[in-house]
């Protein structure tokens, strides 16, 4: 007679104890804390509508405030109070490419990324993002409230171009274009006291406004890499106009962060990611992900 402790099965159960007793120890740890900031994000969309495509987003407008804490890159927003798609007990997510909401309440998330659009497609067509043409410019300085700031602005034109799945090649397609031109002002400052490694002046969060298509937040994300490093954006006012090239169908916005309460702070890394056991929801129409592609929400299950 074997001993179960001592049996093959015994021996898995044990290191597989072990191993859980380990994960649980590390995210207790003071490890899992590192040097960052926190801060009060107030944002307000405002949208206006026009066309066949855009009308039902005309008024689609949100206002709402969050606590945010960031580390090493990444950054969780709490909501706190407000109108978006966002309610009491849910958090956002988010880094220089990618956000995610997550709703506890409901134990799912929403990925929001530059390879979003590409799952929300009919059989047979893709999306493809092209044509991005990036500019920044240096608008001298600027007072906000106690504070001198730097006023930069950053300049994107790019189109998303729906195209038959086996011609996505950059050749022009008959097929319905979105053409998109957002201009993106930052007021920055440098704040001492505060950890090298957090500081980023890409504190915008994505607008959140119901309806809204969030896929130009990551594309301005990875552009905004080109503003100054050791400084924070107190203030973020973002002027977004997409159209339609076959009936001219627009949507205007109008999107503005304002940041106040800064401080430095331990992070809890082990809130920088997707709790487990939860699920990816999204809207009507969101392809389940194809075999081979890797997924999106693999990094955000690992402490950054």
């Amino acid at each position: 007679m074997h001993c179960f402790g001592c049996s093959r099965v015994g021996k898995r159960i044990c290191a597989s104890s072990a191993f859980a007793v380990s994960l649980m120890a590390f995210l207790q740890s003071p490890h899992a804390t590192a040097a960052g900031i926190s801060y009060a994000a107030h944002v307000v969309s405002m949208s206006r509508g026009q066309g066949a495509v855009f009308a039902r987003m005309d008024g689609r407008n949100s206002d709402w405030i969050a606590r945010v804490a960031f580390a090493h890159g990444r950054g969780r927003a709490d909501f706190v109070s407000g109108q978006s798609v966002l309610r009491a007990g849910d958090h956002l997510l988010f880094d220089s490419a990618d956000a995610v909401v997550v709703h506890d309440s409901t134990k799912t998330y929403t990925i929001i990324s530059r390879n979003y659009l590409a799952r929300l497609q009919q059989p047979g067509l893709s999306v493809v993002v092209r044509n991005v043409k990036s500019t920044l410019d240096t608008l001298g300085t600027a007072p906000l409230g106690a504070r001198s700031t730097t006023r930069i602005r950053l300049s994107q034109t790019y189109e998303t171009a729906l195209v038959l799945a086996e011609e996505v090649t950059d050749a022009a397609s008959d097929l319905p274009r979105i053409e998109t031109d957002s201009k993106v002002e930052y007021w920055l400052t440098h704040i001492d006291g505060l950890p090298a490694d957090a500081v980023s002046p890409r504190t915008d969060l994505p607008a959140l406004a119901p309806g809204r298509v969030l896929a130009e937040h990551a594309i301005r994300q990875g552009a905004a890499a080109l503003l100054p490093r050791n400084s924070i954006a107190l203030m973020i006012v973002a002027n977004t106009r997409t159209s339609m090239t076959t009936d001219g169908s627009a949507l205007t916005t109008v999107d503005t962060t304002t940041v106040s309460d800064v401080r430095p702070t331990d992070v809890d890394l082990s809130r920088l990611v997707i709790p487990p056991g939860f699920t990816e929801i999204g809207p009507p129409g969101l392809r389940p992900r194809a075999a081979g592609v890797p997924d999106p929400a693999a990094k955000w299950r690992d402490i950054p």
